[in-house]
């Protein structure tokens, strides 16, 4: 095989590769006041429109937040001070997922057949089918979970600790480093009308969410 013809074929699986890791899953929503959208190196200012691929890293600062709609109709609305990464497992698979770094996010997901998705925070796995539920993961070593519709089920994102629980609409539940998830207590009203509004690009300012954990 010549020297060229080795070079334009790691060219084209280059190519492949950047197109295959560029690969839309949906778009910007809404998004107040700034937010950015980091792929691969570069890192992109978050504009209503704008493509976010799968593996892109979402990021918001102190007042940020951001609203994607997926492909299948889900949203995905992060919250401020947050980071999250758009993962898709693999290109064939039915499962894709999310993982929180840091922050606060809430997931609205259109139950589609065959479909499974996951969030994972450093302390936590949650396995979502079709259902609406928030997670916070601002205090290290501790992801609150609130379920608004729906069901979730919950475990360590630590596989050597057993156990899981199921948090159903109107529960929460919080998941700490080396422990299982606590058992889903009922949620006040008013922290879930708090998470409804307050992760929001178009949410109220004046709701008292920002330092509501629990």
């Amino acid at each position: 095989m010549s020297t060229r013809t080795i070079r334009y074929s790691l060219v084209l699986t280059l190519m492949t590769c950047a197109t295959a890791e560029a690969q839309k899953a949906g778009a910007v929503d809404a998004v107040r006041p700034l937010a950015s959208i980091q792929r691969s190196t570069t890192e992109l200012p978050a504009a209503k429109g704008s493509d976010v691929a799968w593996n892109d890293l979402l990021r918001t600062g102190e007042q940020g937040r951001l609203r994607v709609m997926l492909l299948d109709q889900s949203l995905i609305s992060v919250g401020p001070k947050s980071e999250v990464r758009v993962v898709q497992q693999t290109a064939t698979s039915n499962q894709s997922s999310l993982e929180l770094t840091y922050g606060k996010l809430r997931m609205r997901l259109v139950k589609q057949p065959g479909q499974r998705f996951q969030l994972r925070t450093p302390t936590a796995v949650a396995g979502v089918i079709g259902t609406d539920f928030g997670a916070d993961a601002s205090v290290p070593g501790t992801t609150h979970f609130i379920c608004l519709e729906g069901e979730v089920r919950i475990s360590s994102s630590d596989p050597n600790i057993p156990g899981s629980v199921v948090c159903k609409g109107g529960y929460m539940t919080d998941v700490k480093t080396g422990q299982p998830p606590a058992e889903p207590t009922p949620a006040p009203q008013q922290h879930m009308e708090n998470w409804r509004r307050n992760n929001e690009p178009d949410g109220s300012e004046n709701a008292a969410d920002h330092t509501d954990h629990h």
